[in-house]
């Protein structure tokens, strides 16, 4: 936890991550989530202009989920909005247990993404 929370430089600004995973099915990590008090909306396509990153958000993704005997099987989880404390990696580490705990793996068809706020930098010119 020590090493990325200090390496990948998000220690000023607020960030959000989606964690993509596959071969669980997305009913039973809602079930999962919800047992371990992590706020999560199951929620079909969250990548509305009026969601707001105050829970996690578990989704189908277009890359790792599939349907079989009408169960959806694959998906992302994107996490609330993050401002680099502990008990924010610290949810994040138990988010990645409760996955595996629930049969999820990663393969070649996953990515983990950081979304870093950049908003109080917007009017410094970067390039």
């Amino acid at each position: 936890m020590g090493k990325y929370r200090y390496d990948i430089g998000i220690s000023k600004y607020p960030y959000g991550q989606e964690l993509e995973f596959v071969n669980a099915s997305l009913q039973k990590v809602d079930k999962a989530f919800q047992k371990i008090h992590i706020p999560i909306e199951f929620m079909m396509d969250h990548k509305r202009s009026d969601t707001v990153y105050d829970k996690c958000y578990l989704d189908i993704d277009g890359t790792v989920s599939y349907r079989h005997d009408n169960i959806i099987y694959g998906g992302e989880i994107s996490s609330r909005l993050y401002h680099n404390k502990t008990e924010d990696w610290k949810e994040t580490e138990q988010i990645c247990d409760t996955l595996i705990e629930n049969s999820a793996q990663i393969d070649s068809r996953c990515s983990n993404h950081i979304s870093i706020d950049l908003s109080p930098v917007k009017k410094v010119n970067i390039f």
